[in-house]
């Protein structure tokens, strides 16, 4: 009994050791690009990676946006919206919620974020919310090296709703006037504001 199970223990050891063995050839092949993530997986990146965030805070990418002009890709992230330069991949600007007056609480959502174009400035909306039944659309003006908040917009929750949670946008030109579409997950709702 105790050298079969001494036989397994040797067989499962080896086996850890041959995988490892494997990682590491195929971290050397593919220059360091393989990346362990939290949960025991490998994954190979294709295109460049970027690093963004506050180290000390939870960061990845939820959703983003190609500007119309293609210069630009906003990053809606969890604490910020992050600017790359498309054509040399690098981070522009980095604009955190909490450079907004009373945001040092709020977080962006999983997803929602649109550039606004009519202009000849552009403009990104995006959607947030933090605790205390705070739900946002906050619009910011980019100049092509920062950006500055313009407006935001404050949705209510709708009970049992905890938030309004907006996520989804679009803006878009009827009858002459510019229209905000938003959904409302949390109210289960769609809403269409001037």
């Amino acid at each position: 009994m105790i050298q079969k199970g001494f036989l397994i223990a040797v067989f499962l050891l080896g086996t850890a050791v041959a995988v490892t063995a494997q990682h590491g050839r195929e971290n050397e092949n593919d220059a360091g690009r393989i990346t362990s993530t939290s949960y025991g997986r490998y994954i190979n990146p294709a295109g460049q990676q970027v690093v963004f965030g506050e180290p000390s805070l939870e960061n990845h990418a939820m959703d983003c946006a190609l500007s119309g002009d293609e210069k630009w890709l906003a990053v809606e992230e969890r604490y910020s919206i992050v600017f790359l330069n498309t054509a040399t991949g690098e981070i522009a600007f980095r604009f955190p919620l909490s450079d907004i007056a009373g945001f040092d609480r709020v977080m962006n959502t999983y997803s929602g974020i649109t550039w606004d174009g009519r202009n000849k400035e552009q403009s990104i909306w995006w959607s947030a919310a933090g605790n205390n039944d705070r739900s946002f659309v906050i619009e910011a003006k980019w100049d092509g090296k920062a950006c500055t908040t313009q407006r935001y917009f404050k949705y209510k929750s709708v009970p049992p709703a905890g938030l309004a949670l907006p996520n989804e946008l679009l803006i878009r030109q009827e009858s002459g006037k510019t229209l905000l579409y938003v959904v409302l997950n949390g109210n289960n709702q769609l809403i269409k504001q001037n």
